[in-house]
């Protein structure tokens, strides 16, 4: 009889607790202070990539506590988890003493909704799909407002009917940035983009994605190949004695990775270390 009690009162909070995350994420961030919002993500659509990595989101403060909430993206037969964590030695470490929120999330997209589109609130909303079911979570964050940084030619009024101004580029660039595309192949081994990587800023990184005679395509950046989500390094492609047209699929051993990764091919068909 009291193993069955047990077993009915672990039923009961296991539900209670995929029932009430949202109310429970809710209460923990409306009244929150010093907001630190992730750019890269706010704002920008669903978050995708990197994929089976924990993404932070934003850290704030509560009682001079200062915490982070963080996002593991789906991968494969994986969902996506939601959970906040301590600080620790200063900064966001998504191993830290946790709070999981939910272990069920398919898709999640965070925006923040300022005063300008909002009438004398600001809102966090988390949409997220659950099942078949996409959902919307808005957090009022009662006692936080993101100042207005204005930039060059912004319109620097709270509200007006006139639009921002803004301006073309009229400059050649000199230099490409990291994560530029400086030399591309397709499968057919034709160059669709000239090899300029010598304008690269910080060198360039050659992928593994079509088998052609003068490699893979390049990108900007410094190379950290191998390293987790990053490019995985080409082995060498006469090596291989392969001829397939494309070379990234999962498991490929076109490219190597470092001890417990694996490759895999990832949307923009680049053989990457996961």
């Amino acid at each position: 009889m009291m193993k069955l009690i047990l077993f009915l009162v672990f039923i009961l909070i296991s539900c209670q607790s995929q029932i009430d995350w949202k109310s429970s994420l809710q209460k923990d961030l409306n009244a929150i202070t010093n907001l630190e919002l992730n750019s890269r993500y706010t704002n920008k659509g669903i978050i995708k990539t990197p994929l089976n990595t924990w993404i932070s989101l934003l850290s704030y403060k509560e009682n001079s506590i200062k915490r982070c909430l963080f996002y593991k993206t789906p991968f494969k037969d994986k969902l996506g988890v939601l959970k906040i964590t301590s600080v620790r030695k200063g900064k966001c470490d998504p191993f830290a003493k946790e709070l999981i929120y939910t272990k069920s999330l398919e898709e999640l997209s965070i925006n923040y909704l300022s005063g300008d589109h909002i009438e004398n609130s600001n809102i966090l909303e988390l949409v997220f799909l659950m099942g078949s079911e996409r959902k919307k979570l808005e957090i009022p964050l009662l006692n936080y407002e993101v100042p207005k940084k204005y930039k060059r030619y912004d319109n620097q009024l709270n509200s007006s009917f006139v639009d921002d101004v803004a301006f073309g580029d009229f400059f050649v660039k000199k230099t490409l940035k990291d994560g530029q595309l400086c030399h591309g192949v397709n499968s057919s081994c034709q160059d669709v983009v000239a090899n300029n990587c010598d304008l690269c800023e910080n060198g360039a990184v050659e992928v593994v994605d079509f088998n052609c005679p003068q490699g893979g395509s390049k990108y900007c950046g410094q190379n950290n190949c191998g390293k987790k989500n990053e490019p995985a390094c080409p082995r060498g492609y006469k090596v291989l004695g392969s001829k397939l047209a494309s070379l990234c699929f999962d498991g490929s051993p076109a490219g190597f990775c470092e001890p417990g990764l694996k490759t895999y091919c990832n949307k923009k068909n680049i053989l990457v270390c996961l």
